[in-house]
């Protein structure tokens, strides 16, 4: 066992006190200004961070404001309103376009063997067709393959077709449905 005296006097005991509460004090101090060295610091390296980007800023914006790269700038703006005007006009034409092979299509599986065609027209939606047929057959069965596709409407055989039995000159109208053709 151990026994510890405290023979040191009442000032000496005081004065060692003091000491290790300046000592704290101190290092408590010195730290409080290190942080606020480090936050000084901080704010001096933003601040020529700042105006380094605002003196390159204002260089940038004297050199696009000068003539020749503003120039530039404007031939460059007039050529994609150019190209916009170009694409806008294509889009258009193409929401608009007709695809015909695919009408074509449909007439080569409609006709009969015994049917030629010399023409096909259109316009607005609307389809002439002029031919010849071998017999008054092939018109009826040319008759029933047009009324029996979807894609075409008011099929219009005129009478005349109907008198003579053989080789047979007609000509034929039709409406498309614009779903038909259409991509």
């Amino acid at each position: 066992m151990n026994i510890l005296l405290n023979l040191l006097p009442e000032d000496k005991k005081a004065f060692l006190k003091e000491k290790v509460r300046s000592r704290f004090v101190f290092s408590q101090m010195l730290m409080l200004s290190f942080l606020h060295g480090l936050y000084v610091c901080i704010l001096i390296g933003a601040y020529f961070s700042l105006e380094h980007n605002e003196s390159s800023f204002q260089g940038m914006s004297q050199q696009l404001e000068s003539g020749e790269s503003r120039k530039s700038l404007l031939e460059i703006e007039t050529k994609f309103q150019d190209i916009n005007k170009q694409v806008a006009v294509v889009t258009l034409i193409n929401r608009e376009h007709l695809h015909f092979t695919k009408l074509l299509s449909l007439l080569g599986q409609t006709i009969p063997p015994g049917v030629k065609l010399s023409s096909v027209s259109t316009k607005d939606y609307v389809v002439s067709l002029t031919g010849k047929a071998a017999k008054r057959n092939d018109m009826v069965a040319l008759e029933k393959s047009l009324n029996e596709e979807s894609c075409f409407a008011a099929v219009d055989i005129p009478p005349s077709v109907w008198l003579s039995p053989e080789d047979i000159s007609f000509q034929i109208g039709f409406s498309l449905n614009k779903e038909c053709i259409k991509k």
